[in-house]
């Protein structure tokens, strides 16, 4: 397969979607077209305003417990005590598995930075600026496999992990992209 190319080298322009931290979300109903059978790139612009841990920049379900959301999704902002660093997580039947390390303290606040989610042949990897951060193997075969809405800067089940700050051009992806 040919590799498909992201660029990274432009930050965006207003308008872009704004975050207060407290209780704005974006819903996109669950759909066949947003379960993606094999590999795929989840990617976005942020301008993250405050270093809060646990900050959701994309979800599908809350994964906040095993069972009730198997198959779901999360990528937020964590670096194990603050949000400056990049993670995402699956929710399975029986255990919750965070299939990427935490990526440490990254990200920099009132920024615009480009990240991405990216899953090739089994693997997870997040990437900051097109360069890589953290990857692992993904343990979950029944990824997207429930009736979960997707949410962009919350839960869209609303465990209030809020987004504080800027997100723009968040793109869905149906291969697994490459920086080069």
């Amino acid at each position: 397969a040919t590799p498909i190319q992201l660029d990274v080298t432009t930050a965006p322009s207003e308008p872009s979607l704004d975050f207060d931290g407290s209780n704005d979300v974006v819903i996109i109903s669950d759909n066949a077209i947003m379960q993606p059978p094999g590999n795929f790139t989840i990617e976005a612009w942020i301008y993250p305003t405050d270093g809060s841990a646990h900050q959701r920049i994309v979800a599908k379900g809350d994964g906040a417990s095993a069972g009730d959301d198997s198959g779901s999704i999360f990528w937020d902002t964590y670096d194990g005590s603050t949000g400056l660093g990049l993670r995402i997580g699956i929710a399975n039947s029986s255990d919750m598995y965070t299939s990427t390390p935490a990526s440490g303290a990254i990200l920099t606040l009132n920024t615009w930075q480009h990240v991405a989610m990216v899953f090739d042949q089994g693997v997870f990897t997040t990437y900051l600026n097109g360069v890589a951060q953290t990857s692992a193997d993904l343990l979950e075969t029944t990824l997207f496999d429930n009736a979960v809405d997707w949410s962009i800067g919350e839960d869209a089940a609303g465990f209030n992990e809020v987004f504080n700050g800027q997100i723009d051009e968040v793109r869905f992806w149906h291969s697994a992209r490459t920086p080069e």
